[in-house]
């Protein structure tokens, strides 16, 4: 049986977003195997120069544990 959490069930303490293009990636990755969770990951769509542009991007979790 599948059993789903609510995010405040997580715990989570401290939440930040993160470029995760290549250069970001790494320090995500980084985020990660230190005992950040994932929690979404999105596209975040800006004007530059008068040109749309797209960025991945992924909001991170820390618990207090």
């Amino acid at each position: 049986q599948e059993r789903s959490l609510e995010l405040w069930d997580l715990g989570i303490r401290e939440l930040t977003g993160h470029n995760i293009e290549a250069a970001g990636r790494e320090e995500v990755n980084k985020m990660l195997r230190k005992g950040w969770i994932l929690l979404h990951i999105y596209t975040l769509k800006y004007k530059e120069d008068g040109t749309w542009r797209e960025r991945p991007m992924a909001i991170l979790g820390k618990t207090a544990r």
